[in-house]
């Protein structure tokens, strides 16, 4: 969840509405053990449910004259072909990794294990290539989790005012070719390998104007190597676009205010008949110091294979 949700007098009140035991969380990844108490208590009167497909060793079995087979084993072919488009690409760019370390050398900038890391975990392994999950806000549609029970909880009981109970969920970009987008933090980092500590650096804006730094030139020397193709055939750079953010101004306007957000992206926009007039939580945590990772319909298919 977006707002603060630390205050203990008010979680106290949530734990008192929904005999809850569970602490206040320290970060959003201890938020999934509250909100799940506040679901198991309101499960009766407010059911909630998602399928899950498995399918088994006979699934697998040929049948070549029942057109529902053949249109599913087309399209584990194309699930195939996607990820061989991400291993292909990995090749590539793990060999001219080289080249990016040689070009930030000769341009003086330092060389940082934290920055070349989360470099690697936006494009290379990679949420820029919809491999890996960032985060995105959830609709009300409810697909993802009993998100209106929670909201519900935190408004009527926990006692949020000023800012609207908007739920990120973690979900993979995968539109490309049209408008789309994910986001991923510096305060929750999710890199496969073990995360650097964050907290020795001193200022999260300065953190986040350096890893630009260091974007901005991965970017541009990725434009003489090889194309790095999406699904569908797109070209990488043609269509994945980065925007930082954070809850203070940049001088340099380098890094954009977390207040232009909602304009930037509808899906942080939301309905006042369900929140009142309660804000974008522009000061959220998670905001303090964020990527949007976003594709972009191309301005021409020729890349399109």
């Amino acid at each position: 969840m977006l707002p603060k949700i630390t205050d203990t007098a008010s979680h106290r009140k949530l734990q008192a509405a929904y005999h809850m035991r569970t602490h206040v969380p320290r970060d959003i990844f201890e938020q999934a053990k509250v909100f799940m108490e506040i679901f198991n208590h309101t499960a009766v009167e407010d059911p909630w449910s998602i399928q899950v497909l498995f399918f088994t060793q006979k699934w697998l079995e040929s049948h070549p004259k029942n057109i529902g087979w053949i249109k599913l084993k087309e399209y584990w072919a194309q699930e195939a072909l996607e990820q061989l488009h991400y291993w292909s690409n990995k090749i590539s760019l793990d060999i001219n990794w080289e080249m990016y370390i040689m070009e930030l050398t000769r341009r003086k900038i330092k060389l940082k294990p934290y920055f070349l890391d989360t470099v690697k975990h936006l494009i290379l392994i990679s949420i820029g290539c919809g491999v890996i999950p960032g985060f995105r806000p959830a609709d009300e549609s409810q697909e993802t989790a009993p998100t209106q029970s929670i909201q519900n909880g935190y408004i009527n009981h926990y006692g949020l005012k000023t800012y609207a109970p908007i739920i990120m969920h973690p979900d993979f970009l995968m539109n490309f070719g049209v408008a789309d987008a994910v986001y991923y933090s510096l305060q929750a980092p999710t890199p496969p390998e073990q995360p650097f500590e964050f907290e020795e650096f001193s200022s999260v804006l300065k953190v986040l104007c350096e890893l630009k730094e260091y974007m901005d030139v991965f970017l541009e020397i990725l434009k003489k190597w090889p194309k790095l193709k999406l699904s569908e055939g797109y070209d990488f750079i043609e269509c994945i676009k980065f925007d930082y953010f954070h809850t203070e101004t940049d001088e340099h306007r380098d890094i954009l205010h977390t207040s232009t957000m909602p304009a930037i992206d509808s899906t942080l926009s939301f309905s006042p008949k369900r929140y009142g007039k309660r804000q974008f939580p522009e000061n959220a945590p998670f905001f303090r110091g964020c990527v949007r990772i976003s594709s972009r319909i191309p301005n021409t298919t020729k890349d399109v294979y």
